[in-house]
Order: C-alpha cells, then sequence, then structure tokens
C-alpha cells in the first residue's frame, strides 16, 4: 500500500488535516448552537405525570401496612416499633428524646401491675413520653410511656 501512497487501514489524523468537521469538535457549543434545550435556563418549575418517569411503576399499589411490612410481619419490637415500655428500677431514666438500651426496658401498660413478663427487648430505643424521677417501687405506672426502636 505504500508504494501506491495509500495509508495503512489503521492510522490517525491530527485535527488540522481533517477537512470538514464541525466546529464544535474543537469547543464548547455556543447557547444557540445547543439543541433540544428549554426556552429558558434554568427551566421553569413544571410537573410530570407518573408515566413520563422513566422507570416508575405502573401504579402505587401497597397499603400502608405494606410499607411497615417487616412490622406488621414481625414481632412487636423491630427497628421502627412504638412500645409501651418501663424503664426497669435499676437503670436510669433516660429523659425526653434521649435513649436506652432495650436491656433496661420492658413491656408494659399503664396500670400499676401491668408488666407483661415479656423480659427485656432487644435493640436500642428512644425516649418519646415523660417519666418522672427514679422510682424502685414494685408498681410499673410510673416508669411507663412511649418509646421507639432505633436500632
Amino acid at each position: 500500500l505504500a508504494e501506491l501512497g495509500a495509508a495503512a487501514a489503521s492510522h490517525a489524523h491530527t485535527w488540522a488535516q481533517i477537512s470538514g468537521a464541525p466546529v464544535q469538535t474543537t469547543r464548547w457549543p455556543s447557547w444557540t448552537e445547543v439543541t433540544g434545550k428549554p426556552a429558558t435556563m434554568p427551566p421553569a418549575a413544571h410537573t410530570h405525570t407518573w408515566a413520563q418517569v422513566t422507570g416508575a411503576p405502573a401504579a402505587h399499589t401497597h397499603t400502608a401496612a405494606q410499607g411497615n411490612a417487616d412490622v406488621v410481619a414481625s414481632g412487636h419490637s423491630q427497628i421502627g416499633s412504638y412500645m409501651l415500655a418501663a424503664v426497669i428500677s435499676s437503670a436510669a431514666i433516660p429523659g425526653l428524646g434521649r435513649t436506652i438500651a432495650g436491656a433496661s426496658l420492658r413491656p408494659s401498660g399503664c396500670y400499676e401491675y401491668s408488666y407483661s413478663g415479656a423480659g427485656a427487648l432487644a435493640g436500642t430505643w428512644k425516649q418519646f413520653g415523660h417519666l418522672g424521677g427514679a422510682n424502685t417501687d414494685d408498681r410499673w405506672d410510673d416508669r411507663t410511656t412511649l418509646f421507639v426502636r432505633i436500632a
């Protein structure tokens, strides 16, 4: 091929050797050269239908209970579960918005002797309700409030 003046099948050219190349091959296009752009930049506020969202499911079909399927299908103390629980008498009351180990909580109710006998809870819980000072009597009502399991 070299004797005929032809280039090898695999070769390269510099930009200067390419004729008819669009100007955008050597620089970013100007705003007026961009096609398919919104009329204003940034685009005006707008909405899309569900069908216009790529990869969106055909419909929203699950119930609220299915959104918490792990709580609904499993036990009473999954992460995200709420429970009335009593702080055991030997543990410090964490305080509103603070955390406590499940080992220091027992499922309870609002009655004086409402401890269920279910034993300690797993995980870490956040106190949502108010509790007074520590109380070491044998009743559970003054150590019981709402907790949510966070870990």
